[in-house]
């Protein structure tokens, strides 16, 4: 399980940085596009396209490891209210919630990539994509989220059981798993 878990953690930390990568490239492309078109009075049609595509990917790449890291917007108003104990249940029951969202996003988003990847259906803009792959991060992303929902469910149990004690979730290392 220990080995599987370091896996996942570096397979969630690998996909956040492929997922700033291409955000910084879509910056750059951005800058390119704007330079062309106001020095070279040149535009191209494509980089908007793969701006696109690459906000989609790079959001569904980077969102477990933002879960991961509790780096994502919580309701703190409540959560600061309760005690150690009952905090983490509620992380607990929310994370659960989490799990089954996201599971069931994995598997409409597997249904989508299988049918639009057999169909061969394109999508036509200024760029023609398979579409197949526009979707794709979402099925991914999707199932990191769901298993990372999972091991914070996990942790969150652990804490409520030991009488409310506080889990640090951050660190890869120290996933209680």
């Amino acid at each position: 399980m220990k080995l599987f878990l370091k896996l996942f953690n570096k397979t969630i930390t690998i996909m956040a940085v492929i997922g700033s990568i291409m955000l910084a490239s879509m910056a750059v492309t951005i800058g390119f596009q704007v330079i062309m078109r106001y020095f070279f009075n040149q535009t191209f049609v494509w980089i908007q396209d793969i701006n696109e595509y690459i906000l989609l990917w790079s959001v569904y790449l980077g969102a477990a490891y933002v879960l991961r890291n509790e780096d994502h917007i919580e309701m703190g108003l409540f959560l600061t209210k309760m005690n150690n104990k009952t905090r983490n249940l509620a992380q607990m029951i929310n994370s659960m919630i989490g799990t089954v969202i996201c599971f069931l996003l994995s598997w409409f988003g597997f249904i989508a990539v299988w049918t639009n990847y057999t169909r061969n259906t394109t999508v036509i803009k200024g760029l023609v994509m398979p579409k197949y792959l526009v979707i794709l991060p979402i099925f991914i992303g999707s199932v990191l989220l769901t298993v990372q929902f999972l091991i914070r469910a996990y942790n969150f149990y652990i804490g409520y059981k030991n009488n409310g004690s506080t889990i640090n979730t951050n660190k890869d290392e120290e996933v209680i798993i």
